[in-house]
Parts: structure tokens; C-alpha cells; sequence
């Protein structure tokens, strides 16, 4: 395989990646995405639960589709950035490869801790 992959080919995922990708198979997904066709306030919930709130929400769904007024988790506050990065500093490594030939470090594997370190976390 050539890198960067060509348009349209299909790239496996890693090893470590695959085990903790929250989908099983094809049908996982297809079955997922029913639901969330089906009951898109009980599957978006659910979703949400995952994710590290500084405030839960009032509601899921809040729709007025005839005036195009649609708002998801009002009342609800998080941080994208404390849910992608700082709530996996103490259990994961959050930089996989480092390519700087200017400090040498190729094929680095940083701890989150490290990384915090690095950024001011």
C-alpha cells in the first residue's frame, strides 16, 4: 500500500485500533444506525453518556422542524477538548508518531503524562 492511500482504497485498520473500535462488524453498524433512525433521542443519549459532561442536559432533541430549529443537549455543557485529550492522559499514549527530524524523535510513543507536560495539561 502506498501512502498516502489512493482515492477509494480500502485501508485495514491496526491491530490495536480494530480491538477498541466500538463497532463488532458491518451489521453492528447497520443495527446502530437503525436505532438511531428509529429512536434518535434514546440513541443519541446513550451516545452522550460516553463523553465527560461539565453539565448534563435538559434535553436531547429539541426540534421545531417546520421553522428549521433544531438543537441538540440544550442545557448540556462539555469541553471537546477535555473529552479528546484529557480524560485519556492517565490510561493512553495520545501521540503515536513523531516525525521531526530537526529533534530526532522518529517513531516516538509519548505517554499522556508526558504529552500533558509538554502542552501545560
Amino acid at each position: 500500500m502506498q501512502h498516502p492511500p489512493r482515492t477509494g482504497e480500502i485501508v485495514p485498520a491496526v491491530a490495536p485500533t480494530g480491538r477498541r473500535s466500538h463497532l463488532i462488524d458491518f451489521e453492528h453498524y447497520r443495527e446502530l444506525y437503525a436505532r438511531s433512525i428509529r429512536d434518535p433521542e434514546g440513541f443519541w443519549a446513550e451516545q452522550a453518556e460516553s463523553l465527560s459532561w461539565f453539565f448534563k442536559w435538559v434535553n436531547v432533541l429539541d426540534s421545531s422542524f417546520p421553522e428549521g430549529d433544531v438543537g441538540w443537549f440544550s442545557g448540556g455543557r462539555l469541553n471537546v477538548s477535555f473529552n479528546c485529550v484529557d480524560r485519556h492522559l492517565a490510561t493512553r499514549s495520545v501521540l503515536h508518531r513523531v516525525e521531526d527530524r530537526t529533534i530526532q524523535m522518529q517513531g516516538a510513543t509519548l505517554s499522556g503524562s508526558h504529552t500533558a507536560h509538554h502542552i501545560g495539561a
